[in-house]
């Protein structure tokens, strides 16, 4: 029938075990204190950070944030701020389903609210 999807179609559509979707980490304790070196990241005392080595899909509890490498050296920073946790949470997503363009742009309606309108960020905007 027409309305039958061909079952390589299907196959094609299911998604993937997230621990076949992601190769192991990589990034050791070491290449996260060179971040920190290059003040890019606070140091483990005050972040509290950890290296997910040999993680297949590194996962994060409640009061915890799986960020890459990349994230940092592009700009991104940690504590973020309350709209930023207040936008990942009411949308269910994590800082890793974000690219760093859609980072960037909610950066910049943060300064457009802060810097230009003199308001606290909101959703209702």
């Amino acid at each position: 029938m027409a309305s039958e999807v061909p079952e390589a179609a299907a196959a094609a559509a299911v998604t993937p075990a997230p621990e076949l979707a992601c190769s192991p980490s990589t990034m050791m304790d070491a290449n996260i204190e060179a971040l920190g070196a290059q003040g890019l990241l606070p140091e483990k005392a005050i972040s509290e950070w950890r290296s997910c080595t040999g993680e297949a899909f590194p996962s994060e509890d409640r009061n915890k944030m799986v960020v890459f490498r990349s994230f940092y050296e592009n700009g991104f920073g940690l504590p973020s701020g309350a709209f930023f946790q207040g936008l990942l949470h009411y949308y269910g997503l994590e800082a890793t389903h974000l690219k760093p363009n859609s980072i960037a742009q909610i950066a910049m309606f943060i300064h457009l609210c802060e810097g230009f309108l003199g308001i606290t960020p909101h959703f209702n905007l």
